[in-house]
């Protein structure tokens, strides 16, 4: 899914599907002391805010370091 959108031109080039992994995992983990509407309220701002940061564009700024793959989660 990743490979097709990015070679459809919809996604950046220098995101990998283990960066999407860790990015869904940090956002949907509860802030612990943080009220369930201001929660939920921030989760959906920072996922449009996250999507949006994900597409392709003639004007983004390289991300720094390599992609983290898959594989990368195997060596623990």
């Amino acid at each position: 899914m990743v490979r097709r959108a990015q070679a459809d031109g919809d996604l950046r080039d220098d995101v990998d599907a283990g960066d999407l992994a860790l990015m869904m995992a940090l956002l949907l983990r509860p802030i612990p002391g943080l009220r369930a509407e201001l929660t939920q309220r921030s989760v959906d701002r920072y996922l449009a805010l996250m999507l949006d940061g994900l597409r392709a564009g003639p004007d983004i700024q390289r991300l720094p370091d390599s992609g983290i793959g898959l594989a990368d989660f195997g060596g623990a």
